[in-house]
């Protein structure tokens, strides 16, 4: 999702004086969602899912404690087909 997120921020025309995608996580997630929104479903809401998919690996990573279900991982794969998909479409990239 991170890398689509970034293709489509790129094909978009990109960031800052070189017109790349941004550097960290958190501020392609930022440029990312300023970019679809407005867009129609299910584009316009793919943020929502790059965001939670976000907050999903900072817990699989760091933290002991809590894990992601299998109905969690599935979910969460689903939306980011739907993201990638959309993307594709919209910008016209190759499956």
């Amino acid at each position: 999702m991170h890398h689509g997120a970034s293709a489509a921020i790129l094909a978009a025309g990109g960031t800052g004086k070189y017109a790349d995608a941004p550097a960290s996580r958190r501020h392609v997630i930022e440029h990312y969602n300023n970019l679809v929104a407005g867009e129609a479903e299910p584009l316009g809401t793919s943020g929502v899912a790059l965001r939670r998919a976000f907050e999903e690996r900072l817990v699989a990573d760091y933290d002991l404690v809590e894990n992601a279900t299998m109905a969690e991982a599935s979910e969460l794969t689903a939306q980011a087909r739907i993201m990638l998909d959309a993307i594709r479409q919209k910008w016209g990239f190759a499956a």
